[in-house]
């Protein structure tokens, strides 16, 4: 009898590739990777995001909103100074109250606005209101910047933006504050905020300029758009400045700083915009007097771009910016002629960009997304790097809606996002992942409107690592280093950098975070390869067994569907968990607490085997998680059940799965085998692992396969 041979696939680097056919696809890839990633050569399932903060607004009188007084009543009454801006139906949050301490950070939604009161949901059981406290308006609109301004001390303060205001995080108080009392945009779906620092000490007699340069790409209308600018106060200022002390410029696309200079990219001068236009202040100081006049050499000047082409995105990329177009690529470099620092130089008509944020930029190029494909360009060439899964614009994509694409780079992480809206969507719910260490390709199905960075002014130590604040983690003083997080990864400086999302309800979330979507599960999906051993020679193939070398977790289920030939539907469907050899003895159906809930849990484990006094331990139980990884002394009851003296008070209801075993859980990588057993000339595997707490990773794959008699081919 010929024996099974194996196929090792141990080295995960090709990703998801649609445009091969299963079975010329190599055995590393995947025909289908969903809420998962390759990375430094394993497949790992992508982890979720936490609440960061909410973008919230301010009164323009500041004590209007301050809080006097609070009944404990159904509805709550509150009083304030003053409930100008408020309106009924408005999400409000409340901060600093005393006494009643219930309320702080959490939102309400308020009712019958009077000139001073208005109402929210029942207060009557909480503590007395004792004094202080203001609120902050909650307004729902959607995140469209998040960016940092540097101070001068180095230090970075993230500022966020919604199609309205902005605030600034206050990392002290893990909370935005709001900055400016009124409206400074009326953005669109589209319009979102582009930023630049600046920092210089302009002369001996000037104060050095610290600014967040900013704008949302509209022209300045009365009082809102244009260019404006954060210097660290409590509000954000117009940039309106004049070219000749006649024309006023009231904004642009897009700001860079380059050899001092203040570059504006499509500009809106007086009435008139120009899409091709590069404009410039003198260097140093982009507010000294003349400093945007052309007529003179050495003080401002512009540039326009050679072509009937309109900019669409700018990158910088260390001395050069380069610019991508509607229909062609070009890059801004600087020149030693003080009367026309700048030149526009072309490389090449080539449509590579679909949205003003569809682009990222890398040490020597920049990576684009537009209706032609993933695009590389540098000062020479474009280049399509998307052979891999080159029809994903067009099968993928909703590109009615390209312009809301959204690309930002995971330095951390080394991989590029690209958030896109699917064929189904009008709004950003997926990212395509690109693995800068591999140039693989994956997708997450995830819900966020812009990316962005920002920073924690905590430093947290072993004493912050409480149930509270990190769910995940154990509020034993002891922690729970073998469980999902760790100390360490919640250790670290306070202006580490923190990758964030904004989505269209004004949340802003800290990605890459945790094994949840918020407290929601996260899915995972992966689909192989063929994995036919006979393909080759035509034959067809047997899969005896399949073994999978992943990382231990006590938590961690995934299922295996094994696949043949051209049949929609599974013929073996094998649940599996992550555990290593704890020495197996029964399985669990059902876990019910006793009446006191103080007597413990009995669990019923048919033909268990066990005697009284035996030391076991459960995993896999879901629903009653609380009850996985103690050390239980049990009490038989009879031959399928038996008692555990535990206090169950607090634990959550029993709803399936489970084992027991003899030996607690040490982590450790493990082999977990699957059994298939169908012939076929086509083979495939679809993997699926669920669950929030519950990270997931491949490092190798070990098919056991024997080429059968049957030929594929006549």
């Amino acid at each position: 009898m010929q024996p099974y041979q194996p196929l090792l696939i141990d080295r995960f680097e090709s990703g998801w590739i649609t445009d091969l056919k299963p079975w010329n696809l190599p055995p590393d890839a995947f025909s289908e990777i969903e809420n998962a990633h390759t990375h430094h050569g394993y497949v790992e399932k992508r982890s979720g995001y936490s609440l960061f903060g909410r973008i919230v607004h301010g009164e323009s009188v500041a004590a209007n909103w301050d809080v006097s007084s609070i009944t404990q009543a159904d509805p709550g009454v509150v009083t304030v100074g003053s409930t100008a801006g408020l309106t009924n139906g408005d999400t409000i949050v409340f901060y600093d109250v005393t006494g009643m301490t219930e309320v702080n950070g959490v939102e309400f939604t308020i009712s019958n606005v009077l000139a001073t009161t208005f109402e929210i949901s029942d207060t009557s059981g909480f503590t007395a209101y004792a004094g202080l406290g203001f609120i902050y308006l909650i307004p729902g609109e959607r995140v469209m910047g998040l960016h940092r301004y540097i101070n001068s001390d180095n230090a970075k303060i993230l500022v966020g933006f919604d199609t309205k205001r902005a605030s600034v995080y206050d990392g002290p108080n893990e909370r935005f504050q709001p900055l400016d009392s009124a409206d400074i945009f009326d953005s669109g779906t589209t319009d979102y905020v582009t930023s630049i620092n600046w920092a210089n000490a302009a002369s001996s007699t000037v104060a050095p300029l610290f600014r967040l340069y900013f704008t949302n790409g509209k022209t300045f209308n009365i009082t809102l758009n244009g260019i404006r600018y954060y210097d660290g106060g409590t509000s954000t200022t117009l940039f309106r400045p004049d070219i000749n002390s006649s024309v006023p410029i009231n904004g642009c696309r897009f700001l860079f700083a380059l050899r001092e200079r203040l570059i504006l990219l499509y500009t809106f001068e007086g009435p008139n915009t120009f899409p091709q236009r590069a404009r410039w202040c003198q260097a140093q100081n982009p507010d000294a007097p003349g400093a945007w006049d052309d007529n003179t050499p050495g003080k401002g000047g512009f540039v326009d771009a050679p072509t009937g082409d309109q900019i669409i995105s700018a990158i910088q990329l260390q001395d050069i910016v380069m610019v991508l177009m509607t229909n062609s690529v070009w890059y801004i470099s600087p020149t030693s002629d003080p009367a026309l620092p700048f030149i526009w130089t072309k490389v090449n008509d080539y449509r590579s960009i679909g949205a003003r944020f569809g682009a990222a930029g890398f040490d020597k190029w920049v990576t684009s997304l537009g209706a032609r494909g993933i695009v590389s360009s540098n000062t020479t060439e474009s280049t399509l790097i998307d052979d891999k899964i080159h029809d994903f614009v067009f099968d993928e994509m909703n590109t009615d809606h390209i312009n809301k694409v959204y690309m930002l780079r995971s330095f951390a992480e080394r991989r590029t996002w690209i958030l896109y809206p699917s064929d189904t969507s009008e709004e950003c719910n997926a990212a395509l992942i690109l693995d800068e260490e591999t140039g693989a390709f994956s997708k997450y199905n995830i819900d966020m409107n812009v990316l962005g960075y920002g920073n924690l002014t905590n430093d947290y130590t072993f004493d912050d690592m409480t149930e509270d604040r990190f769910p995940d983690s154990s509020a034993d003083p002891t922690f729970d280093f073998f469980g999902p997080e760790t100390f360490y990864s919640f250790s670290f400086e306070g202006q580490d950098d923190q990758f964030l999302g904004g989505d269209i309800s004004g949340f802003v979330y800290l990605l890459e975070d945790t094994t949840s979507d918020f407290g929601e599960e996260i899915s995972m999906t992966l689909t192989t390869s063929s994995l036919n051993a006979g393909k080759e020679q035509g034959y067809a193939s047997k899969v005896g067994y399949v073994d999978f070398f992943v990382n231990a977790d006590m938590n961690t289920l995934f299922t295996v569907e094994f696949n043949k030939d051209t049949a929609a539907a599974p013929y073996v469907t094998q649940n599996l968990d992550c555990l290593p050899n704890l020495g197996y003895i029964a399985s669990v159906i059902d876990c019910t607490v006793k009446t006191p809930a103080t007597d413990g849990v009995t669990v019923n484990a048919p033909n268990h085997g066990l005697a009284t006094g035996d030391i076991v331990y459960l995993y896999g139980v879901q629903g009653m998680t609380e009850i996985n990884d103690l050390e239980l002394t049990v009490t038989v009851v009879d031959e399928n059940y038996f008692d555990v003296d535990v206090d169950a008070s607090s634990y959550s209801a029993y709803s399936n799965a489970g084992s027991v075993f003899e030996r607690r859980f040490f982590k450790t990588n493990v082999w977990k085998r699957a059994y298939a057993g169908g012939t076929g000339y086509q083979h495939q595997m679809t993997i699926t692992s669920s669950g929030s707490s519950s990270p997931f990773e491949i490092h190798k794959i070990k098919v056991y396969t024997k080429t059968d008699s049957s030929r594929t081919i006549g």
